[in-house]
């Protein structure tokens, strides 16, 4: 193998356990195992974004966590949608934990 179809195989590899991860983590989030503030948290959730991990609770679809986020979007904390979990500031962590209801974060 040369240089470069190593480094591709390591990437591969790379996305794949963050493909593992994110899936693990949305699925821990819908058993009920995981809450959306302790994901937040979590290094597995890092590239995931806050949409997916909202949206990952049982009986959260799409538009609900649009308008949980849209609500959002009035004040200072102001999450997109496409906001990535590990780019979150712990204001803005404590703000999608306090809109549904965890106030432990």
């Amino acid at each position: 193998m040369t240089a470069t179809a190593d480094l591709r195989v390591q990437h591969l590899a790379a996305a794949n356990r963050a493909r593992q991860n994110h899936y693990a983590v949305k699925r821990e989030i819908r058993a009920g195992t995981l809450t959306v503030a302790d994901a937040l948290h979590d290094p597995r959730a890092a590239s995931l974004t806050v949409f997916a991990v909202v949206c990952a609770q049982r009986g959260w679809g799409v538009s609900r966590t649009r308008r949980l986020l849209a609500a959002m979007g009035v004040r200072e904390d102001m999450v997109r949608e496409d906001k990535r979990v590990d780019t979150l500031t712990v204001r803005q962590i404590a703000a999608v934990s306090a809109m549904l209801g965890d106030r432990r974060a």
